[in-house]
């Protein structure tokens, strides 16, 4: 995360929702100079019902550009942000309704915004999700600044 995130934010509210990084999102938030300030929270929503209850994912392949970019506009909705980032991927042992081990999609939501960003990573599912984690902090702080 950059040293100036805290003035990328400028101002704004940030949530999350991640499903296989298990919280890893929220803590590196939670984790960063000034977060009390910008970070509003993160939803960590493993199974589908769940993140159909809180997020609304569409009935889509839990691991896709549609649930990733329902996550994040979830997450903006439910925790009042103007950021969003969100993570849902097939960390492993095994595939995940139909995604192959490896297969990471961050969503991400900059005033109102949504896109989303395919991503494959090697590895053991706890290097999956360090990886996926550290990638949507980057999609996100490249957002905030494609739209500045």
């Amino acid at each position: 995360m950059r040293d100036d995130f805290d003035e990328l934010i400028g101002g704004r509210r940030l949530a999350c929702a991640e499903s296989c990084t298990g919280g890893l999102l929220s803590q590196a938030f939670a984790a960063a100079t000034g977060s009390m300030d910008w970070f509003a929270g993160g939803v960590v929503a493993y199974q589908r019902r769940t993140k159909e209850a809180l997020l609304d994912i569409p009935a889509a392949p839990l691991v896709s550009m549609e649930v990733a970019e329902a996550m994040a506009s979830g997450a903006a909705r439910l925790l009042d942000a103007d950021l969003a980032v969100s993570i849902t991927c097939a960390a492993g042992p095994e595939p995940l309704d139909g995604a192959a081990v490896g297969t990471v999609v961050v969503g991400v939501s900059v005033d109102g915004r949504t896109t989303t960003v395919p991503h494959f990573f090697s590895g053991t599912p706890e290097q999956i999700c360090a990886q996926a984690r550290d990638s949507a902090i980057e999609d996100l702080e490249h957002a905030i600044l494609k739209q500045s």
